[in-house]
């Protein structure tokens, strides 16, 4: 008769045994369109008009600058309309269509307070139609790409 393998757990790391290994969380991911592009009176105007569809705040676990924000979230088809950086803060204001035409609109303005270490983020989404927390997945997909934690 076969005997039942042995199940270990070392759930606070202090016994000695077999490790427990855990594999990291998958990134989240989210297709968006990259050919997809808006202009600013569009995206003021739907700004303006929508609700707050989803907002987050999240340490940083690495400094960046402004381009390299701006490029880390284009290579996910997170376009920026427009950005700026002030004493305090770095402010950035961005778009993004879900892929395959029947996605919406989402608008974002992350602000990142420079004063404090780690930086924090603060995300704000909105939609122009209702998107079944599309808003929020889109949060997290920019929040990895930048590296935050707790997103």
């Amino acid at each position: 008769q076969a005997q039942p393998e042995e199940v270990y757990a070392d759930l606070l790391g202090f016994a000695e045994g077999p490790p427990n290994p855990m594999s990291p969380a998958p990134a989240p991911a989210m297709d968006l369109d990259a050919a997809f592009s808006v202009d600013g009176k569009t995206f003021q105007d739907i700004w303006q008009a929508q609700p707050e569809a989803s907002s987050s705040i999240a340490a940083m676990t690495q400094n960046f600058t402004t381009p390299e924000i701006e490029s880390t979230l284009a290579s996910k088809n997170v376009k920026v309309m427009a950005s700026g950086e002030m004493e305090a803060e770095f402010k950035f204001f961005l778009y993004a269509r879900e892929a395959g035409g029947s996605g919406g609109t989402y608008l974002v303005q992350l602000v990142i307070d420079k004063m404090c270490e780690p930086r924090v983020c603060n995300l704000v989404v909105k939609s122009d139609q209702p998107d079944g927390g599309k808003s929020e997945l889109l949060g997290k997909v920019i929040g990895a790409a930048l590296g935050n934690v707790g997103v």
